[in-house]
């Protein structure tokens, strides 16, 4: 066994690191009561049913998965198959995250209202979900009259109140609950207010999504007053709760669903969101006359007019009674000779009362466009940098995508044809196209990094479909390009035969899991350098339970990138995780990989030869790798944590591994 003693700078900061994480620990526990601590983790789990509404019997051939952190990062795990999993269990669930319950595929004719979240409030929580699937044939019979009762005040006579209008844009979630208070369903409706139920009598909450609205219950003054009106008028419990059968199909009592502006909303509002519109020349800051505007009411539907004017009569265009998050545009009819502007603007007021100053630049069209942005089309690329091909990329078609340029004041100018001229200064351009047929190349991705190995590493190729330019002494500086394939293209087709065993037996190992990560290029070096699976970030193609086999195949992985294969246990007979770094040289490539995971034998790892693993034989192991005068190691044999022959910084590494999670 050789010693392997790093002296170098980089090794004191890897073991300062190594052993930062442990020694915020003043004692640790003896490793096997540390061991039984992590058995005892309480776990939450998640048992989740797919059943057809109609039948509740189980729906087959639909596939779900979990998704963990859904509104953030979402990972997605946990895919089952209803014909083989009736009733999906989930453990290992955490308290402190959000998950989802997605739909990937149904059988032909099916629809999932919408996914399902939850989270659990105790440690060792178990939590039951039906999702109940509606076939496309049967009859929505369930239909609520929503009405905005806002402006509703009762008449001089008493009989009746006016100001009722009809909901017309207003989301509404309804949960459904069965009689004994179960979640039988839920949905989010908007415009047309219906959806299926069987037979049965239920309690439903129907709520408002738009935080300023609430649902009026019989507990508010204005329900109480409609009640001692109308003999036949029902509201919603205090819990925003009502009551409702269905029998032989059909609803026996209608429902209203009444809603309002809270009323410290409808105080704060009173003239509601304002907007001041103006144009302005891009280089003086004048305002622009003779351009012909018109104001959009909902630019993405109706589009109705609300307002129309002259700039030359009105400079500043001041537009109230304007209501928050909702859309609005400003079009422009006719623009003066001499300049471009935008044909629309669009914005909408994130919160009630909201006041915006919409100032719109007026580009002077009298000098030669100088804004010069390249879209190509990598879908049929070809690139091998082992002989320098680079061949099959297009110029796209101006008429499949349109560009938008910001300056760093968020003043936006449509591009796509190439006529306008910006004035010095940092930019950025974004690509706008047809999702259902186009995506963004992947910068990380093969194509990219082929063609950064033929081109230098100076090539650029954006992380979105956004890029950033400089315009000096009138003319953009290089040739900022962007570039999209179609969402057909042909995909790679490497694959990964890989076995989890275990490092005695030879057997598949219990409980292995496994991670294929494809590690940013930027890290490629860094991890080989140190072999730390800590040190990376990447896109993780492929991860998952091993069967009981011990082997996985993994296909259409990339060429000309690196992946680190993360192999691990959920069983604690096992000594953290191993790795394996894996790369092809051409497409079509096949790679064996065999990991092993070694049982962790406590003597292991124990270099100060007191029969336990602790913070000290961490302490004794950086000591003695960094040479501190009279530091002797006790049971050398016991220093190799990882085998391979020499002790060193991977050793102290794997080390502190252990006894983190003897710790957790």
């Amino acid at each position: 066994m050789r010693i392997n003693k790093f002296v170098s700078v980089f090794t004191a900061i890897v073991l300062a690191a190594a052993n930062s994480a442990v020694l915020t620990t003043v004692l640790l526990p003896k490793a096997e009561d540390t061991a039984a601590a992590a058995e005892s983790i309480d776990h939450c789990t998640v048992r989740v049913a797919v059943v057809d509404i109609t039948t509740g019997e189980n729906l087959e051939g639909a596939v779900f998965e979990l998704e963990e952190n859904p509104t953030g990062s979402g990972v997605k795990f946990e895919r089952w198959n209803t014909s083989d999993e009736p009733v999906k269990v989930v453990n290992g669930l955490f308290t402190w995250e959000l998950y989802s319950i997605n739909a990937v595929s149904l059988p032909e004719g099916y629809i999932v209202p919408e996914n399902t979240y939850f989270s659990f409030d105790d440690d060792g929580e178990v939590k039951d979900y039906t999702i109940r699937v509606v076939p496309e044939r049967v009859k929505r019979n369930v239909y609520f009259y929503a009405s905005d009762w806002t402006d509703a005040v009762p008449t001089e006579d008493g009989r009746f109140f006016s100001g009722i209008r009809a909901c017309k844009d207003q989301h509404i979630a309804v949960e459904v609950y069965d009689e004994d208070g179960r979640c039988f369903t839920h949905e989010t409706l908007w415009g047309i207010y219906d959806m299926y139920l069987p037979d049965g009598r239920y309690r439903i909450k129907a709520t408002p999504i738009d935080r300023n609205y609430e649902t009026i219950t019989e507990d508010l003054d204005i329900a109480k007053t409609a009640m001692d009106m109308y003999d036949d008028a029902v509201f919603p419990d205090k819990d925003g709760f009502i009551d409702i059968e269905i029998a032989d199909g059909k609803m026996v009592n209608d429902i209203e669903i009444c809603i309002r502006m809270k009323p410290e909303a409808v105080e704060y509002i009173k003239d509601g969101c304002k907007a001041n519109i103006s144009v302005v020349d891009l280089y003086t800051n004048k305002p622009v006359d003779g351009v012909k505007l018109r104001f959009l009411d909902d630019p993405f539907s109706s589009r109705e007019v609300i307002a129309e004017w002259d700039t030359t009569d009105e400079p500043v265009k001041k537009i109230k009674d304007l209501s928050a998050l909702r859309w609005y545009e400003v079009e422009v009819v006719a623009a003066p000779d001499g300049y471009f502007i935008n044909n629309s603007t669009s914005f909408n007021f994130s919160d009630l009362g909201d006041t915006q100053n919409i100032v719109i630049k007026a580009v002077p069209n009298n000098e030669e466009p100088n804004v010069n942005v390249t879209v190509y089309d990598w879908t049929d690329l070809v690139a091998d940098p082992s002989d320098g091909t680079y061949e099959g990329y297009k110029l796209m078609d101006p008429a499949d995508y349109s560009l938008t340029v910001y300056d760093n004041n968020f003043n936006r100018f449509e591009v796509t044809e190439g006529d306008v001229h910006l004035p010095d200064g940092e930019y950025s351009v974004h690509v706008f196209y047809d999702g259902s047929k186009y995506h963004y190349v992947d910068n990380q991705g093969w194509k990219a990094r082929a063609v950064r190995r033929i081109l230098g590493k100076d090539f650029i190729v954006p992380e979105s479909m956004t890029t950033c330019f400089e315009i000096r002494d009138g003319k953009t500086v290089g040739q900022p390009c962007l570039f999209l394939e179609k969402c057909n293209s042909k995909k790679t087709s490497c694959t990964l035969n890989l076995q989890i065993i275990d490092g005695v037996t030879g057997k598949p190992a219990e409980a292995a899991e496994y991670r294929v990560i494809r590690i940013d290029e930027e890290f490629e070096e860094q991890v080989e350098k140190t072999g730390l699976e800590e040190d990376f970030r990447g896109f993780m193609p492929a991860y998952g339970k091993m069967p009981e086999s011990g082997a996985v195949t993994v296909d259409e992985l990339e060429p000309f990138v690196k992946y680190i294969i993360v192999g691990s246990s959920g069983s604690k007979r096992y000594s953290g995780e191993s790795t394996a770094l894996v790369s092809y040289g051409k497409d079509g490539e096949t790679k064996d990989v065999t990991i092993k995971l070694m049982p962790f034998d406590y003597k292991k790892g124990d270099v100060n030869g007191d029969s336990e693993l602790n913070v000290a034989d961490l302490v004794m192991l950086q000591k003695w790798l960094l040479d501190v005068p009279d530091t002797a190691v006790e049971k050398p044999g016991n220093a190799d944590i990882n085998e391979d022959g020499t002790v060193d910084v991977f050793d102290l590494i794997q080390l502190r591994k252990e006894l983190i999670k003897n710790v957790l």
